[in-house]
């Protein structure tokens, strides 16, 4: 039985069966919304996390703020904590802070005094939540540099220019920390030390110090020069008294055999010396009579 074979359906149907073969299967539409829901949920894990979770860095502490009871007592430290959705957390610095602002001040005399003043000082670490109640933020601007430009000035109007530009400095810089530490012990700021640098005069005080330093060194240097001269004078002094109680002694010893003995002792000292013998024995004679011709001849 003869079986005829339609080129055309031979190649539809291959190309039918290929095309299905190309086509990947189809995912259920149920199933993309499950990954849609655990999409959404998870970015809403994310944000919770993040918005219950906080972190203090290393030198802070956090203040609590609850919207229905306000500032808390307690804080936190350094490191991660889980809070509740209605508590916002403030982080203040408990380090060290230095801050340095040039001022301007007057002295007793009204002289005009430029300067750059630094404080350095820190919050008492546990009584950050007592600042975050009674001052309004930034509490260094609100608090501490208006206090400290205060009692700069304050302590400046105490003394003359002149005491700032010179050792009496140091004095002026306890003042400012003494006066200073008391208000801000109030407010629970620790202050840890003031300093002043950079310090600026009218130039005609400027030249006034410097010629009294100079009138002061020639003083130093002609007080010196008197000391030694007094020394050097008493010295003296020592040196002729000396002297004189020497010769005072020798007079004393003075005798006539000792001016004898000390003639004749000296007279080896001298060529032509005769010796006259005391008495009817011995004949005068002369010591060396052979030096005293030689030389007798070389004169002639």
């Amino acid at each position: 039985m003869d079986r005829t074979i339609d080129i055309d359906d031979v190649i539809g149907d291959t190309m039918r069966r290929t095309g299905r073969a190309r086509h990947p299967p189809q995912i259920p539409s149920g199933i993309w919304k499950v990954i849609g829901v655990i999409i959404v949920l998870f970015f809403i894990l994310m944000f919770t996390v993040a918005f219950l979770l906080v972190t203090i860095p290393a030198g802070h502490v956090g203040v609590k703020y609850s919207w229905f009871g306000g500032v808390q007592d307690s804080e936190f430290g350094e490191g991660w904590h889980l809070k509740p959705p209605w508590i916002s957390i403030t982080k203040y610095s408990v380090k060290t802070i230095q801050k340095t602002e040039p001022m301007h001040a007057l002295s007793n005399e009204g002289l005009s005094v430029n300067m750059d003043a630094t404080i350095l000082y820190h919050i008492v670490p546990d009584k950050a939540n007592e600042i975050h109640k009674g001052i309004t933020p930034p509490y260094e601007e609100t608090v501490v540099m208006t206090q400290f430009r205060s009692v700069v000035r304050e302590v400046v109007a105490e003394y003359q220019a002149i005491d700032i530009y010179t050792e009496k400095r140091a004095v002026l810089e306890q003042r400012v920390f003494d006066k200073l530490s008391e208000r801000m012990k109030e407010k629970n700021i620790v202050v840890e030390s003031v300093l002043f640098r950079n310090v600026e005069l009218p130039q005609h005080l400027i030249d006034g110090i410097e010629e009294k330093k100079r009138a002061e060194q020639d003083a130093l240097r002609m007080e010196y020069i008197l000391e030694k001269e007094t020394l050097e004078a008493e010295r003296k002094r020592v040196e002729a008294q000396g002297i004189a109680d020497a010769n005072e002694i020798i007079a004393d010893s003075l005798t006539p055999h000792y001016l004898t003995w000390y003639w004749i002792n000296n007279l080896d000292k001298h060529n032509s010396v005769m010796y006259v013998p005391i008495g009817d024995m011995g004949m005068p004679m002369f010591k060396n009579i052979d030096e005293v011709r030689t030389d007798v001849a070389n004169a002639t």
